[in-house]
């Protein structure tokens, strides 16, 4: 069946949509909208009419209140389903790496050289490295690390110059303890990593003696509560890419929201977002800042005016000297709302600038499970109280699983020879050639030696 989808799926009816309340063509069919659905190219036995933007706000939630009808005005089976796409998808594989040796870099505390061993020699072939990630424990740090590669710990080669690793939990979430190298496979991996040891004052300490000492022993107390913390490193993992396969995944589409009013409450802005009731999973805020980090929450309001919360996350956009990370997406499962709100918190800091939106939504298709239907067809939708279908979708449903077909009869096998000649001939017919042509080789030695022979026996013998 899935066979049959990705040829449906291949080949999307064009519709033109026209909307037009009260303008019903079947009078006994109480419909708010129709559309006629003709085909570009028809090169495969099924068709499928792809759901346009503007469609949502007139179908109910289970997409039933849609009927299509052929020229000859019969109804035409058909069953909703998501629009796919087929995409690659990369898996990968990961090896957790032996530490070989742990070393201070000359006289330096704060800088360490790291040597790992990478797979072992017999999987070094499919083992490809890519990236290594930093197992670690430790929260609030920033680190430098240059990565060599080699193969007898003793040639080095550079794969990559002051990668960045850090963690900023006190300020906000943004962590990244990955290291992306060119692919390789070395069988060893040094880590140089700056600033392995860190002076990190006691603020708690200081506070408490600044309200409990005098002023003359302030300075001297404040000086004496601090402590070298070294980075710990629980594992270092190499990765490495395991497959590329292809998978169907669902096909989406971005589209601008359509912003009605902006207003502030409190240390928020406030965003009233109304949509055609598409399948939305998604809403990303665009904006000219940088360097910011704002809590970001989506509600829908329902008819009443009453709001409910759907997903809510910190937004974050950073693009600093060796740290550029962005989220700026919120993702939810699939939401049909006429009127969302959103929410960005700025607390005391300065609000956003130039804030728009766009929404991602799921595609969905009417798939018509009749074939040679009489072309054009209508598509009617969009009322309460549409007929039921006098079809059973099981029904078809059930044929298109298991399809009818007509046996067709297979007569007796017969030789073939022409086709054995074409080839060259069968190996046996190839070995008897072989044989009948060293039988006539050794024949005609034969032969020779005969003649020879007997010219030998008429020369006459001289007498001494």
């Amino acid at each position: 069946m899935s066979r049959k989808f990705n040829i449906i799926l291949s080949l999307l009816v064009m519709t033109t949509l026209s909307l037009c309340a009260g303008d019903d063509l079947r009078k006994s069919m109480p419909v708010s909208c129709k559309a006629e659905l003709t085909a570009r190219a028809v090169s495969h036995p099924f068709y499928a009419a792809v759901f346009t933007s503007e469609m949502y706000k007139f179908l109910n939630d289970s997409y039933t209140n849609l009927r299509i009808y052929d020229s000859k005005g019969q109804q035409v089976p058909y069953v909703v389903r998501p629009v796919m796409k087929n995409a690659l998808v990369t898996s990968s594989k990961t090896y957790i790496a032996r530490i070989k040796s742990l070393s201070r870099l000359g006289d330096s505390k704060s800088i360490i050289e790291l040597v790992v061993s990478g797979p072992k020699q017999k999987n070094r072939e499919v083992f490809i490295v890519k990236r290594i990630m930093i197992d670690t424990p430790l929260k609030n740090f920033e680190k430098t690390i240059t990565v060599f590669g080699s193969n007898d710990c003793k040639s080095w080669k550079t794969l990559v110059a002051e990668a960045k690793i850090y963690d900023y939990s006190s300020i906000v979430n943004l962590r990244n303890t990955v290291i992306n190298i060119p692919a390789s496979q070395w069988d060893f991996y040094k880590l140089k990593i700056v600033n392995f040891s860190e002076v990190k004052a006691m603020p708690g300490f200081n506070r408490l003696i600044k309200k409990n000492s005098s002023t003359n022993n302030q300075s001297v107390a404040t000086q004496s509560f601090y402590r070298r913390v070294d980075f710990k490193v629980s594992n270092i993992t190499l990765e490495a890419q395991a497959s590329v396969d292809r998978v169907d995944r669902r096909l989406t589409s971005w589209k601008p929201a359509f912003v009605d009013a902006q207003q502030k409450t409190g240390k928020s802005d406030v965003f009233e977002i109304y949509t055609s009731q598409e399948p939305l999973v998604a809403v990303k805020v665009k904006t000219n800042s940088v360097n910011f980090a704002r809590y970001c929450k989506l509600e829908y309001v329902d008819e009443s005016g009453k709001s409910h919360n759907i997903s809510g996350k910190k937004i974050f956009s950073y693009d600093l000297p060796g740290i550029i990370q962005h989220d700026l997406t919120l993702r939810f499962n699939e939401q049909q709302h006429e009127h969302y709100r959103l929410m960005i918190e700025n607390k005391d800091n300065l609000p956003l600038e130039n804030i728009s939106f766009k929404l991602e939504s799921n595609n969905y298709q009417a798939v018509l499970l009749g074939k040679g239907v009489s072309m054009p067809l209508q598509l009617y939708f969009g009322g309460k109280n549409i007929p039921a279908p006098d079809y059973d979708v099981d029904d078809i449903l059930a044929k298109v699983k298991s399809p009818e077909f007509t046996r067709l009869k297979l007569d007796a096998a017969i030789s073939n020879t022409s086709f054995d000649q074409a080839l060259g001939g069968s190996k046996k017919y190839r070995k008897l050639i072989m044989y009948g042509a060293f039988g006539a080789v050794v024949l005609v030695l034969v032969v020779i030696l005969a003649l020879s022979l007997k010219k030998v026996e008429s020369i006459p013998l001289k007498e001494d």
